[in-house]
């Protein structure tokens, strides 16, 4: 069945460059086409798009944070006033993604070798994330945090974000995914000081 199968996206979805990593872009695709598999596997394609994100991940290259953010330890600068306009900026190697199955604990539970009792059939919201050289790592988040990290990836203003999910800004902190900030119709925060 598989040979068959795996044939498709070979044939259909050839690489366009000489970069080998390229070269499984569009598997996930055919294989979400495939009913047989994805009817006795579910989740398949969903743990098939983890992958990818994370195998991008460890293709992006460094990134530098613009000179225009300012460091989250100068919000202090910031006066009370002008807080509904800061924006965070996310840093640019993440990403996000949901699945109505427990795919960021299924990969969990195998390298950890404790699939006994697991139940794949929980709806999670996860976080990948890389810093420097390091792998990337895996945080399963709650769906506020989820929402507001949506949200400030967009670098909407605090004022234009629901305020329920502002609860969730210290989760998101702690995280290390927030490169810095800047203040709504400004070109830079640095006026400020």
């Amino acid at each position: 069945m598989f040979p068959v199968n795996g044939k498709t996206p070979h044939h259909s979805s050839s690489p366009q460059s000489g970069n080998v990593a390229d070269y499984g872009e569009g598997f996930t695709h055919s294989v979400s086409e495939l009913d047989n598999i994805t009817s006795a596997v579910p989740y398949l394609v969903d743990v098939m798009t983890l992958e990818s994100a994370i195998d991008a991940l460890n293709q992006c290259p460094l990134s530098s944070i613009n000179d225009d953010i300012e460091p989250l330890v100068n919000m202090s600068l910031v006066p009370e006033t002008q807080h509904s306009e800061l924006v965070f900026h996310v840093k640019p190697n993440h990403r996000l993604m949901q699945s109505e199955f427990a795919i960021a604990s299924l990969i969990e539970a195998i390298h950890n070798e404790q699939l006994d009792d697991f139940n794949i059939n929980q709806p999670e919201s996860v976080l990948v994330t890389k810093q420097g050289l390091a792998s990337p790592n895996i945080h399963v988040i709650d769906e506020t945090s989820f929402q507001l990290l949506v949200a400030l990836s967009h670098q909407q203003p605090l004022k234009f974000i629901d305020p329920a999910l502002l609860t969730a800004l210290p989760s998101i902190f702690a995280l290390d995914v927030v490169a810095g900030f800047t203040l709504h119709n400004e070109h830079t925060a640095r006026s400020m000081t």
